[in-house]
């Protein structure tokens, strides 16, 4: 059975949320219930799927944003934990913050940033990334302190209901490898981008074109700061291109810069 959307106010916006099961349904409302507009249609803008076990085999679940799949697991506790921070993500980022269009791992004090037109394919080895030590964060394009270069996390902003929170985690208790979100800071180790990785006939111009979609706005535009900054973290870290989403390229990439 699909529910009803949720409609959550996010500032000056109205963000429209859907699942396919009352139940999980009814947990997001006890948690967002600070922001839920009532008795209001509102375009999905995320869609949660919970699948179904078959045997002993876990179902998937997967949560959407705008029609693009960006979380895939087995966990039902940690989709929901996702969706709350998507929701959050349709606010402005904070002063001095650069948003990439990325997927973002961590490992100790160090981050990765991998083409957001990689993502399906970072869900796919996501197992095989924590063999690395690299854990998968869940959050709407990971923020760049503009002035440090460094990955800022934040705890949660967007006030939510503590006992609706709360009893998301008693029924569905977090996994061993969610990050949880709290102020911190880690070092940019490097990028993985779409993009020619031999640079034989490229200019450096166009070797730095290939990096703008990190930062292209939804409206196509890509402000002054944000290009500058994309400028400096060339300086300041590793840049791997991989050509297509391959799982082998993408596992290699990142091993070199663990």
């Amino acid at each position: 059975m699909e529910a009803g959307p949720i409609a959550v106010r996010v500032g000056d916006l109205i963000v429209g949320v859907r699942t396919n099961d009352d139940e999980m349904t009814a947990l997001l409302v006890g948690a967002l219930r600070p922001h839920v507009v009532p008795d209001l249609d509102a375009p999905p803008n995320l869609s949660l799927t919970f699948g179904e076990a078959e045997g002993r085999v876990r179902g998937l679940h997967f949560l959407y944003r705008s029609g693009f799949s960006v979380v895939r697991t087995s966990s039902p506790g940690r989709l929901l934990r996702a969706a709350l921070r998507y929701v959050e993500g349709f606010a402005p980022p904070p002063a001095g913050a650069t948003r990439l269009n990325a997927k973002l791992l961590v490992r100790g004090d160090d981050a990765m940033i991998v083409d957001g037109r990689f993502g399906g394919t970072v869900d796919v080895v996501e197992r095989r990334l924590h063999r690395l030590g690299c854990h998968l964060v869940d959050v709407h394009a990971p923020l760049l302190d503009r002035e440090t270069l460094e990955v800022t996390l934040h705890a949660p902003r967007l006030e939510l209901d503590t006992d609706g929170r709360a009893e998301i985690d008693r029924r569905h208790p977090p996994t061993r490898h969610e990050v949880e979100l709290h102020d911190a800071r880690y070092r940019l180790r490097g990028l993985v981008v779409w993009g020619d990785p031999e640079p034989d006939g490229q200019s450096p111009a166009q070797r730095y074109a290939e990096l703008t979609p990190l930062a292209t706005g939804a409206d196509g535009d890509v402000g002054a700061e944000d290009l500058d900054v994309l400028a400096r973290v060339t300086q300041s870290c590793d840049v791997v291109r991989i050509a297509y989403p391959d799982t082998r390229e993408l596992l290699s990439a990142l091993r070199g810069l663990t």
